[in-house]
């Protein structure tokens, strides 16, 4: 048996005793097979099938890449030791006796399966493109990870193109004069939680959609992930030449391609996206309910599903509050995406009458939901603070495009967006 083992939190490889034999019956297979699940708990293993499923099929469609899989991915969901946070996700390619598979290792805490899992199987998505080209045949005597800008990128993508654009974020990196990438795809990927990750993802989808603008498209991001087999692709930049000729293995031409698309993201009207304050509003107005009768009624929120008892009432208040979420979806604020997403599938299961764990849920999204709270300040913060350290003085271009309230009516050659163009044609000759 081969067993290459990367770990979630590092790029290197080492060696790790084969896990213990699983119980052949404790599985769940996908939609479409390729994804095997198992653990001990089976609505558990369901969930991470169909999550599976979406999030391949999110990876695919934002990349511009067809279903063409030959690796199967195995998951394996254990509960973290009692009293012990869950140890990072592992992937691993396994080949025993010609038989490949990639294998995602992931443990469950005390607030259930941890935020990242998304991310963790995206991962291992574009993990399995990058070892399917050489099938059949040896296996690589090392491969390296998918670049973490490419995995955060290409969710964050298609995130937005589902809910809204960011426009403060890349308003403040020009405002700031960061427009250069290449520091990001150098740095550790910060705590998934953290401010500097949400910056990080913003940098990010910037770098994949201006990627897939280029001429190689979405097969440049299958070269940049095959420059990584065999060890041959340590230098991340070195890895976005090798799938993307097109920048004439040139930094200034890669700088220039994220900044134009930074710009164009900048550039679009938020269309009535919310705040902070007025997501949280919104929010707990979707998912309100009137209980009790007479002088005894009272409004309540999602917490106090219990009132409604079960049965029928409580059907009927999961479907409502699921429609009402979604007429708000495209306005939600990017930081609140996630906690909209969590209520969406909590009201899929009360509508199903699975309340067992609801509450526990429900009471982890609201702590995330104060989190976010900080998070969004800090944010601000952050790029005020960046603005106010920027080096140099602010090119008019980027002032006048930042004073404009709306954006220019259609002018090829005096609206903001091509004086900022103009901007970064004389940075970039």
């Amino acid at each position: 048996m081969v067993q290459l083992v990367l770990a979630g939190f590092a790029g290197a490889l080492f060696a790790q005793p084969a896990p213990e034999p699983i119980p052949l019956q404790e599985r769940s297979t996908s939609a479409s097979r390729q994804f095997i699940v198992y653990s001990t708990d089976r609505p558990l293993r369901q969930g991470l099938a169909s999550l599976a499923e979406e999030t391949k099929q999110a990876v695919l469609g934002t990349l511009r890449l067809r279903d063409a899989w030959r690796l199967p991915v195995v998951i394996v969901a254990r509960d973290a030791p009692a009293g012990a946070d869950p140890r990072p996700a592992v992937l691993q390619l396994i080949d025993v006796e010609g038989a490949s598979k990639v294998q995602l290792d992931l443990e469950r805490g005390r607030s259930g399966v941890p935020e990242s899992v998304r991310r963790e199987i995206a991962r291992a998505v574009l993990f399995e493109i990058s070892c399917r080209q050489d099938l059949p045949g040896p296996v690589p005597e090392a491969v390296a990870l998918p670049p973490a800008w490419m995995v955060d990128g290409t969710l964050a993508l298609g995130d937005m193109r589902r809910g809204s654009i960011p426009t403060a974020i890349y308003r403040g990196f020009l405002r700031a004069g960061q427009i250069d990438p290449v520091p990001l795809l150098t740095v550790r990927p910060a705590p998934p939680d953290s401010t500097s990750a949400a910056l990080q993802r913003a940098v990010a989808a910037a770098l994949v959609q201006a990627l897939l603008d280029r001429p190689e498209a979405g097969q440049g991001m299958i070269g940049v992930l095959r420059a990584g087999v065999d060890a041959s692709g340590s230098d991340p930049v070195e890895r976005i030449f090798a799938g993307y000729p097109s920048l004439e293995r040139s930094r200034a031409a890669l700088a220039k391609a994220w900044a134009v698309q930074a710009g164009r993201f900048a550039a679009q009207r938020e269309a009535g996206v919310m705040g902070a304050a007025e997501t949280r509003e919104a929010l707990a107005e979707a998912l309100a309910f009137e209980a009790g009768t007479g002088t005894e009624r009272s409004r309540e929120g999602i917490a106090a599903f219990a009132k409604l008892g079960g049965g029928q009432a409580l059907r009927d208040y999961a479907v409502g509050a699921g429609a009402r979420l979604e007429q708000i979806g495209s306005r939600i604020h990017p930081l609140w995406a996630v906690v909209a997403s969590g209520y969406r599938q909590v009201l899929r299961d009360l509508e199903r009458g699975r309340v067992r764990e609801a509450p526990q849920r429900i009471a982890a999204l609201e702590r995330l939901d104060s989190e976010l709270v900080a998070r969004a300040d800090a944010i601000d913060d952050h790029l005020n603070w960046l603005e106010a350290n920027a080096p140099g003085v602010e090119s008019g271009a980027f002032a006048a495009y930042l004073r404009a309230a709306r954006p220019p009516a259609p002018a090829p050659k005096t609206d903001a967006i091509s004086r900022y163009l103009d901007s970064l044609e004389r940075e970039f000759p």
